[in-house]
């Protein structure tokens, strides 16, 4: 059997070969046959090649995620994970340590609640639909701002009209943003095992401060109207995901 590369056509797609690499689908021209060397080789290619750009992803959207993010949308792609999965995996990694961890992410309310001393049961009922809000509220919010990002994207879309930016950009933007306030979570949950106030603290300065930050760069406004801009669009956005939580909740409780 012929174990040198194939001259004809791509073994991908089937097109044409003219080079190392299809002009179709981009496969670089190989053997017909698998060999020990091409599993290394393909593992190795693939683990460097992230190797290579998340130290640079890391590091640029810790210091400067706004340029990051103008960076990727602009076209400069190669030199960044993809938002989406850096995203995603973050997000995962970040739920994964809660769970672990048997986090309070309620950063103690639910503690605090259950020390009142009912006087009626009006107020015990009160105290455990607060306490069921909460939970519920605090439980669930990574996911639901996750879940409806482009809903801020568009938010971001109308505060910002000058910035030449479409919906997908900005919810590439925000993706790179959101993963990266993961990584500062995970820390913040770690740094809560031992003074378990910091918790909520440490997660809303970077939902506001980080972002702010993010959001001047990234649209190439003045500090002051930009930064504005970014806490009234994060207020809008987390306003209507909790009140989609809330009535959610309703339903729930009516339901049950």
């Amino acid at each position: 059997m012929n174990h040198t590369e194939n001259k004809d056509v791509c073994l991908n797609c089937g097109a044409p070969l003219d080079g190392s690499f299809c002009a179709q689908c981009g496969q670089k021209n190989i053997s017909p046959r698998l060999q020990m060397g091409d599993l290394f080789s393909d593992f190795f290619t693939h683990f460097l090649n992230v190797e290579a750009v998340l130290p640079k992803t890391l590091i640029g959207l810790t210091v400067n995620p706004g340029r990051v993010a103008r960076e990727y949308v602009t076209g400069k792609r190669i030199r960044y994970l993809n938002p989406l999965k850096y995203c995603l995996i973050l997000a995962a990694c970040f739920m994964l340590l809660n769970a672990a961890l048997h986090i309070d992410v309620t950063g103690g309310m639910t503690e605090r609640l259950d020390t009142f001393q009912s006087q009626s049961q009006s107020q015990t009922e009160f105290i455990g639909a607060a306490r069921k809000l909460i939970l519920f509220t605090f439980s669930h919010l990574d996911k639901f701002l996750l879940l409806v990002l482009p809903l801020y994207a568009v938010i971001l879309f109308f505060l910002f009209p000058r910035s030449g930016f479409n919906i997908t950009e900005i919810l590439a933007f925000l993706l790179l943003v959101t993963g990266h306030r993961f990584l500062f979570a995970m820390l913040a949950t770690l740094l809560s095992l031992i003074f378990p106030w910091l918790l909520i603290p440490i997660r809303l300065v970077f939902l506001y401060v980080y972002f702010a930050y993010a959001a001047v760069v990234f649209f190439d406004v003045p500090p002051v109207s930009g930064t504005i801009k970014a806490f009234a669009a994060t207020f809008i956005y987390i306003f209507m995901v909790v009140v989609i939580m809330f009535l959610l909740l309703i339903v729930l409780l009516l339901s049950s």
